[in-house]
């Protein structure tokens, strides 16, 4: 699949879980996962929605140009029933931009040099809540567990 674009919920999800099993096949604990397109577009927002993310993934950043798609983005995001534990994109390029976002959100803002930092990266993880286990295990790949 090249692109998620008009491609069904179904076959999102089992992409999802088939880079998520081999993610976790290979020993990774953690994995980050960007959903392109902005929280608008209509794949994306499928699976925002969905039940599947809602138990598979604990928390996010939202990357914005600028700080009014900071507030748009959080208050989708939110909507959608995410917990959202900062903001970052190119609009940490400039300092203007980064004032506003973090006045009108009461986010942090990370810019990439802080989130290559271990520690930052350390302290974003232990906000993100233990996550369920999928309900029904036959269905994951081979190797699947639920990380917290």
């Amino acid at each position: 699949m090249v692109s998620t674009y008009r491609q069904p919920l179904q076959r999102l999800r089992a992409a999802l879980d088939t880079l998520l099993g081999a993610a976790e096949a290979a020993g990774c604990e953690v994995a980050v996962v960007e959903f392109a397109d902005g929280v608008l577009q209509e794949e994306a927002c499928a699976l925002l929605r969905d039940d599947y993310v809602h138990k598979h993934f604990g928390a996010f950043l939202f990357a914005a140009p600028d700080a009014l798609a900071a507030v748009g983005g959080q208050a989708r995001v939110q909507a959608l029933g995410h917990q959202l534990l900062g903001l970052t994109g190119l609009m940490t390029a400039s300092p203007l931009n980064v004032q506003e976002a973090r006045q009108a959100t009461n986010l942090p803002v990370y810019s990439r040099e802080a989130l290559r930092d271990a520690a930052t990266a350390a302290a974003l993880l232990l906000q993100v809540p233990q996550r369920r286990m999928a309900p029904a295990a036959a269905a994951q790949p081979a190797g699947w567990r639920q990380h917290g």
